[in-house]
Protein backbone atom coordinates (compact mmCIF):
# COMPACT_ATOMS: atom_id res chain seq x y z
CA UNK A 1 0.00 0.00 0.00
CA UNK A 2 0.88 3.54 -0.79
CA UNK A 3 1.81 5.71 2.13
CA UNK A 4 0.40 9.51 1.59
CA UNK A 5 3.41 12.01 1.84
CA UNK A 6 2.30 13.97 5.34
CA UNK A 7 4.06 17.28 3.49
CA UNK A 8 1.59 17.10 1.04
CA UNK A 9 -1.67 15.79 2.18
CA UNK A 10 -4.28 17.30 4.09
CA UNK A 11 -4.96 15.55 6.79
CA UNK A 12 -8.07 16.59 8.79
CA UNK A 13 -7.97 17.33 12.34
CA UNK A 14 -7.30 15.99 15.09
CA UNK A 15 -6.91 16.28 18.90
CA UNK A 16 -4.35 13.95 19.48
CA UNK A 17 -1.76 16.24 19.42
CA UNK A 18 -3.34 18.86 21.54
CA UNK A 19 -3.69 15.71 23.84
CA UNK A 20 -0.38 13.90 23.97
CA UNK A 21 0.98 17.85 24.18
CA UNK A 22 -1.44 18.14 27.31
CA UNK A 23 0.14 14.87 29.00
CA UNK A 24 3.65 15.30 28.34
CA UNK A 25 3.44 18.90 29.73
CA UNK A 26 0.90 18.04 32.61
CA UNK A 27 -1.17 21.28 31.10
CA UNK A 28 -4.24 21.99 33.75
CA UNK A 29 -6.36 23.72 31.22
CA UNK A 30 -5.53 27.08 32.50
CA UNK A 31 -4.00 29.99 31.31
CA UNK A 32 -3.25 33.74 31.80
CA UNK A 33 -2.39 36.58 29.65
CA UNK A 34 -4.88 36.04 27.31
CA UNK A 35 -3.68 32.21 26.59
CA UNK A 36 -0.48 33.51 26.13
CA UNK A 37 1.03 31.28 29.43
CA UNK A 38 -0.72 28.17 30.04
CA UNK A 39 -0.71 26.71 33.77
CA UNK A 40 0.55 23.36 34.57
CA UNK A 41 0.27 20.51 36.85
CA UNK A 42 -1.51 21.45 40.61
CA UNK A 43 -1.08 24.69 42.76
CA UNK A 44 2.64 24.59 44.53
CA UNK A 45 3.76 25.33 47.77
CA UNK A 46 4.04 28.81 48.18
CA UNK A 47 5.66 30.37 51.52
CA UNK A 48 2.52 33.24 51.81
CA UNK A 49 -1.39 32.09 51.95
CA UNK A 50 -1.64 35.55 49.49
CA UNK A 51 -0.57 33.98 46.33
CA UNK A 52 -0.33 30.83 44.05
CA UNK A 53 2.31 29.73 42.20
CA UNK A 54 2.04 27.47 39.09
CA UNK A 55 4.87 25.81 36.90
CA UNK A 56 3.57 26.83 33.14
CA UNK A 57 4.62 27.17 29.64
CA UNK A 58 4.58 30.16 26.94
CA UNK A 59 2.07 29.18 24.25
CA UNK A 60 2.76 29.31 20.19
CA UNK A 61 0.97 30.56 17.46
CA UNK A 62 -1.27 27.05 17.47
CA UNK A 63 -2.01 27.70 21.30
CA UNK A 64 1.00 24.86 22.37
CA UNK A 65 3.18 24.19 25.19
CA UNK A 66 6.53 25.56 23.47
CA UNK A 67 9.89 26.73 25.46
CA UNK A 68 11.28 25.88 28.59
CA UNK A 69 9.37 25.62 32.28
CA UNK A 70 8.20 28.62 33.53
CA UNK A 71 7.41 30.03 37.19
CA UNK A 72 4.05 31.89 37.44
CA UNK A 73 2.87 33.77 41.00
CA UNK A 74 -0.36 35.01 40.89
CA UNK A 75 -1.81 37.21 43.71
CA UNK A 76 -4.84 39.48 44.69
CA UNK A 77 -2.65 41.63 46.26
CA UNK A 78 -1.73 43.71 42.86
CA UNK A 79 0.63 46.10 44.67
CA UNK A 80 2.55 43.77 46.19
CA UNK A 81 3.30 41.91 43.17
CA UNK A 82 3.18 45.15 41.50
CA UNK A 83 6.97 46.07 43.87
CA UNK A 84 8.04 42.72 43.56
CA UNK A 85 8.11 43.23 39.26
CA UNK A 86 9.65 46.39 40.05
CA UNK A 87 12.48 44.78 42.23
CA UNK A 88 13.10 42.20 39.22
CA UNK A 89 13.14 45.17 37.09
CA UNK A 90 15.36 47.38 38.94
CA UNK A 91 17.78 43.51 39.79
CA UNK A 92 17.69 43.01 35.57
CA UNK A 93 18.77 46.85 34.81
CA UNK A 94 22.37 46.32 36.83
CA UNK A 95 25.18 44.73 36.10
CA UNK A 96 26.29 43.08 39.10
CA UNK A 97 23.55 40.90 40.42
CA UNK A 98 21.74 39.63 36.96
CA UNK A 99 22.90 36.64 36.34
CA UNK A 100 22.76 35.44 40.35
CA UNK A 101 18.78 35.26 40.43
CA UNK A 102 15.76 34.04 37.61
CA UNK A 103 14.96 36.75 35.13
CA UNK A 104 11.39 38.23 35.02
CA UNK A 105 9.81 37.10 31.95
CA UNK A 106 6.47 39.14 31.82
CA UNK A 107 4.00 41.03 34.46
CA UNK A 108 0.19 41.23 34.76
CA UNK A 109 -1.40 43.79 36.93
CA UNK A 110 -4.61 41.78 35.76
CA UNK A 111 -3.89 38.15 34.79
CA UNK A 112 -6.29 37.49 31.94
CA UNK A 113 -7.24 33.92 32.91
CA UNK A 114 -8.96 31.36 31.72
CA UNK A 115 -11.36 29.98 33.04
CA UNK A 116 -12.68 33.29 34.04
CA UNK A 117 -13.40 31.83 37.64
CA UNK A 118 -9.71 31.20 37.99
CA UNK A 119 -7.48 34.01 39.29
CA UNK A 120 -9.93 36.32 39.53
CA UNK A 121 -8.77 39.60 40.13
CA UNK A 122 -5.42 38.22 40.22
CA UNK A 123 -2.30 39.84 38.79
CA UNK A 124 0.81 37.56 37.76
CA UNK A 125 4.48 37.78 38.01
CA UNK A 126 5.61 34.86 35.19
CA UNK A 127 9.51 34.30 36.08
CA UNK A 128 12.26 31.77 35.19
CA UNK A 129 11.66 28.62 36.94
CA UNK A 130 15.07 28.01 39.01
CA UNK A 131 16.72 25.04 39.64
CA UNK A 132 15.70 25.44 43.65
CA UNK A 133 13.61 27.94 45.75
CA UNK A 134 16.13 30.65 47.60
CA UNK A 135 14.79 28.85 51.29
CA UNK A 136 16.02 25.52 49.65
CA UNK A 137 19.01 26.91 48.31
CA UNK A 138 19.32 28.51 52.01
CA UNK A 139 18.87 25.06 53.61
CA UNK A 140 21.56 23.18 51.64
Amino acid sequence: PTVPNPATTSVPFTKEPLASKKAEYNLNGKSIGNGKYLLSGQKLKSTSIRSEIYYAYRADKNGNPTGPRLTVKLSTNIDSLSRENDTYNKVAGGLLYRDNFVRKIDFFDDAQASPKTFAKNCGALVLESGERTLRALCDA
